[in-house]
């Protein structure tokens, strides 16, 4: 198989020097458990042992450029995304790059260890600083991330489904079962439930051991400050919360709200905050 070779400043300007050194001394460490690349997508992936021998899932875009070193292409990155807390640009992805960097200077009569070093890429002199190209200027105004860094939560959400009980066996046991299209023509009385969500560290929604208890409290009140999520978001789901368990006499499960329980107009002005 063959590996694309990627020009060292165009990586350097993606992942700043941070992530790149990491990336290098990733590889000095044999961190990069496979590779594969697709020349006609230009995806490159694998897999990378991190910090504490957790295994990450790394993928990076690339782009082949006009520019070519001894008949070999050289490709620039477009983006870089993993599976470890960062997400994006990180030291994991980075070590993809000097790993295949590393293995089409193995098996190329014309590149040598030296390539591996320096750039070639065209400096870009219209940008006002000579000698850096746009993307290392753009690159000193952004913050360093370091990926064993712990990530806190910001934001929240509610996850909505609507649900009717349908009988099972012949002793008529109900069971829950998601609500259809049909089911909504045909005016059947469904449950509607909510559930809080909040967003993961790959920027998905998750339920992440999330609760309404959690909500029991308002934001300056409450003991889940560690997550930093939004005041105003925090005071919506304790609102809605407050009203559910004052309008009923036990509480269920602490994962979902009914909404029919809720026998308040207040209900209606809370949900539009959400």
């Amino acid at each position: 198989m063959s590996y694309p070779f990627v020009d060292i400043q165009a990586l350097v300007a993606t992942f700043g020097d941070t992530m790149a050194e990491r990336g290098r001394s990733y590889v000095a460490q044999d961190r990069v458990l496979t590779l594969k690349f697709n020349e006609e997508t230009g995806r490159l992936v694998g897999r990378v042992r991190g910090s504490e021998d957790k295994i990450w899932r790394a993928s990076v875009t690339l782009r082949k450029t006009d520019g070519s070193l001894g008949g070999i292409p050289i490709w620039d990155v477009d983006w870089a995304t993993c599976s470890c807390p960062v997400g994006l640009d990180c030291k994991h992805a980075a070590a993809l790059i000097f790993e295949s960097n590393q293995r089409t200077v193995a098996t190329s009569d014309v590149l040598t260890a030296a390539d591996l070093e320096q750039s070639h890429e065209p400096q870009d002199s219209e940008a006002g600083i000579p000698g850096l190209s746009w993307r290392q200027v753009v690159n000193e105004l952004l913050p360093v991330i370091d990926s064993d860094q712990e990530f806190t939560d910001v934001a929240l959400g509610v996850e909505i489904d609507a649900l009717h009980t349908e009988p099972s066996g012949y002793r008529t046991r109900f069971v829950w079962r998601e609500a259809t299209a049909s089911g909504l023509e045909n005016q059947t009385d469904l449950t509607v439930r909510l559930r809080p969500l909040r967003v993961g560290a790959r920027g998905r929604w998750i339920k992440g051991n999330m609760n309404w208890t959690m909500f029991d409290l308002p934001f300056h009140q409450s003991a889940h400050g560690e997550y930093q999520f939004l005041p105003e978001q925090h005071d919506a789901l304790h609102e809605l919360n407050r009203l559910y368990t004052s309008s009923v006499s036990s509480l269920g499960s602490n994962d979902v709200i009914t909404l029919a329980t809720i026998n308040m107009p207040q209900m209606w002005d809370v949900l539009d905050k959400i």
